[in-house]
């Protein structure tokens, strides 16, 4: 299925989001292509090209941060 942006609807990227998943992607890799989605379309928002934006209702999940490894004192 090829459409245009416009044309997109929540389904469509729920869809694609549940793709993304089940292809077994790393949870910040997942987290990055839902930013980059959310992104596009905020950009759309303010050009006037759609409406509304579909993306707005997506939560993204927190994701955990390593702690950076440090010296100890005698080190």
């Amino acid at each position: 299925m090829v459409c245009s942006p416009t044309e997109l609807t929540l389904e469509d990227l729920q869809g694609f989001i549940i793709w993304i998943n089940e292809l077994g992607l790393a949870e910040s890799s997942q987290a990055r292509l839902l930013s980059g989605l959310k992104g596009f379309f905020k950009y759309l928002k303010i050009e006037n090209l759609i409406e509304n934006n579909p993306t707005e209702l997506f939560e993204a999940r927190k994701l955990k941060r390593k702690r950076p490894d440090t010296l100890s004192f005698e080190e």
